[in-house]
């Protein structure tokens, strides 16, 4: 069974349409990345993907149901979300933002459980930020702030995690950490999905691409397909260099792209 399925979604800004006739699926025990250009629709889609935003048509399928058919608590034990730049209102401190990941497993009005505190345990220890709980968010920094973040999505021990770009903000140490994290977390049978502008992270760490360009999904494949030279220079309109450490391919954004005199 699909943990998620999309068929023939599309979204829309006003008159701008973001995308149109998307299919998308994600099966639990791979690690998904989205990319694509600056305003392709990424985060919308993630949104739409995590039931927070509903599909200006076509329709969105959670384990072989709709929706409409989920009680909101039930599918929010099922999916988490950590947004690209999730607000934080209160200046609390770090240990009671990671716990607020529990929620939908807590009673009203009841304190933590033996497996709510273990859960919070193992993302503070996954996201590399223990000794950082009793700090308020306002003493962190940003890289710090966007890992506890992730620990409070890891804290809800989703069946599925639907990240919106958790690299962003983190120094090369812990973007690699995360990555290792997350794929992680999809060979023990969680569905992932990670929005990225990291093209080298996307190629080494993730099962599948989904290219957002165009008002649509350009490519989707294997990392090897989606990063090819045509897929990179129609979406973001730069060449890439490539090379290969411990058997695996990498690839880094060199220069515009410049068309060859035969392809004018």
């Amino acid at each position: 069974m699909k943990a998620i399925e999309a068929v023939q979604i599309s979204a829309r800004f006003s008159s701008r349409t973001v995308f149109h006739s998307v299919e998308f699926s994600l099966q639990r025990g791979e690690l998904v990345g989205v990319i694509g250009p600056n305003g392709a629709g990424k985060s919308t889609l993630l949104r739409i993907l995590a039931n927070l935003r509903q599909p200006d048509s076509g329709q969105v399928q959670f384990f072989g149901r709709a929706a409409r058919d989920w009680k909101p608590r039930d599918l929010a034990r099922r999916i988490a979300y950590l947004a690209q730049d999730g607000p934080v209102h209160w200046p609390m401190n770090v240990g009671a933002l990671v716990s607020l990941g529990r929620l939908p497993h807590r009673r009203f009005f009841s304190g933590e459980s033996n497996a709510d505190r273990a859960a919070i345990e193992r993302a503070q220890a996954a996201t590399d930020i223990t000794t950082l709980r009793h700090r308020t968010m306002r003493e962190i920094s940003a890289g710090e702030r966007m890992r506890v973040l992730l620990a409070r999505a890891l804290a809800v021990d989703a069946s599925v995690l639907l990240a919106d770009e958790p690299v962003a903000a983190l120094d090369p140490q812990h973007q690699l950490a995360a990555m290792e994290l997350l794929r992680t977390l999809a060979r023990h049978d969680r569905g992932v999905i990670v929005v990225l502008h990291d093209l080298s992270l996307a190629s080494r760490f993730c099962d599948r691409l989904v290219l957002l360009y165009d008002a649509g999904i350009y490519a989707q494949g294997r990392p090897n397909h989606v990063l090819g030279d045509e897929f990179m220079a129609a979406a973001f309109n730069i060449e890439v260099a490539r090379g290969e450490r411990d058997g695996r391919q990498f690839l880094v954004p060199w220069q515009h792209y410049r068309a060859r005199p035969e392809d004018r």
